[in-house]
């Protein structure tokens, strides 16, 4: 591979990823999540309830870009947002019954990427892409 090709690769693994996720949710009939929901409610099956900088901050996004995935996910019935008692200007988000249930099928749809995009990489050559990957971003968050 030349050296140029490689951000276009990135890009269409990004889009087979994209790809591969919207499938598997409209295999379950689940409508109205999008791919990019997906760190979300992850941060939030992993912490149970974050503050949207909290939120932000765990998945590397800026806080607008939260802002409408959380809006988003709420509309859907997904999270809640509460507000901050002692801080009126502070909200929480927290999953609701029905993020709560969705956890299952999020598992299930993870595995099956992880098996698929995976498929026929060993360890070594995982851990080489994830640092190669890695240095790429902070080069361009330096």
């Amino acid at each position: 591979m030349k050296r140029d090709d490689i951000f276009a690769l990135i890009s269409r693994v990004r889009a087979a990823v994209y790809e591969y996720l919207a499938g598997a949710l409209q295999e379950r009939g689940i409508e109205g999540l999008a791919p990019s929901h997906g760190d979300i409610l992850a941060a939030l099956f992993r912490e149970g309830q974050l503050g949207m900088t909290e939120l932000a901050r765990a998945i590397r996004r800026k806080k607008n870009t939260v802002t409408v995935l959380v809006a988003k996910l709420e509309e859907q019935g997904y999270i809640e947002r509460v507000a901050d008692q002692e801080d009126g200007r502070r909200s929480f988000v927290s999953l609701t019954r029905k993020g709560l249930a969705f956890r299952d099928h999020f598992s299930r749809i993870s595995a099956g990427l992880l098996a698929k995009g995976l498929s026929g990489i060993d360890e070594a050559e995982l851990e080489a892409a994830r640092n190669c990957l890695e240095k790429m971003l902070a080069n361009f968050q330096a």
